[in-house]
């Protein structure tokens, strides 16, 4: 894997990992040195291999750190899916794995030139970036730029949302706004395609009691990754939710004084969900 501050990123493109999570399920392969040959590698020592298996995992597509190859439940998703739409939003949740992928395209958009890539990456990382790792950066990141596209799409349309809400905007002061703000609330999840909103909020409060990632709270809530990244956002402006950094790929969540007072109300109204 390469490395950049705290920042870690793939040496392979997702299509080129996407290939080869297909390959080890169409020919049932567990072993890696079976699949080192299979990709043209004299050894699963190989270098170039050992950067291709850490691309793999940096992607969430297959988990495990013995011989064996097992493939991890998006790597399974990816390989389910039965429409090239659902194949593209499940390799749109690999990609968003890789934090420098997300946040560099967050600083310089569907820009390709050499020099503002490599600009945005000092900006963002804090080190010099020379060319070899310019060289090394590129092709993965291309790559991953149709997938991010799509990503920062699914966010314009909750920002659009969001503007919605502030345009009629609620001062929570009583039991009467509040009902009002939790019904703007579960008309998003409805807009989501999520169902009811204020059940999946009322899941995200009670899980987030203990501090959790959100991969753990994507487990624990069973919600699509982005719906799931629209709520915590949303909860997150809105200060019932406060994320701490913890490195390069995780962010903890947990509730604030304000969040716990949410919960509470929601748990005290539930006739009104």
């Amino acid at each position: 894997m390469g490395k950049l501050g705290n920042y870690e990123y793939p040496l392979i493109g997702i299509n080129e990992a996407v290939a080869i999570l297909k390959l080890i399920q169409r020919e049932k392969i567990r072993d890696i040195k079976i699949l080192a040959k299979k990709l043209g590698h004299r050894t699963h020592k190989s270098g170039r291999f050992r950067a291709k298996l850490s691309a793999l995992k940096q992607y969430g597509l297959i988990i495990g750190k013995s011989g064996n190859l097992t493939l991890s439940p998006l790597g399974e998703d990816i390989i389910r899916s039965v429409t090239e739409e659902e194949e593209v939003e499940n390799i749109c949740k690999a990609v968003s794995k890789i934090k420098l992928f997300t946040d560099l395209y967050g600083e310089i958009g569907d820009e390709t030139k050499r020099n503002v890539i490599k600009k945005g990456l000092k900006k963002i990382t804090g080190v010099e970036i020379k060319e070899w790792i310019l060289n090394e950066f590129i092709k993965p990141y291309k790559e991953a730029l149709p997938f991010l596209r799509e990503i920062k799409k699914k966010e314009y349309r909750l920002m659009g949302y969001l503007d919605i809400i502030n345009l009629g905007r609620v001062d929570i002061i009583d039991k009467a706004t509040f009902e009002i703000a939790l019904r703007y609330m579960d008309l998003l999840g409805q807009r989501l395609g999520v169902g009811t909103g204020l059940r999946v909020i009322e899941k995200i409060l009670l899980t987030l009691l203990t501090p959790k990632d959100i991969s753990r709270l994507e487990k624990e809530i069973n919600l699509p990754y982005h719906d799931l990244a629209l709520f915590i956002l949303i909860l997150e402006k809105a200060g019932f939710v406060r994320g701490k950094v913890i490195d390069s790929k995780h962010k903890m969540y947990e509730l604030t004084p304000k969040g716990k007072e949410l919960l509470l109300s929601v748990l005290q109204n539930r006739q009104v969900i």
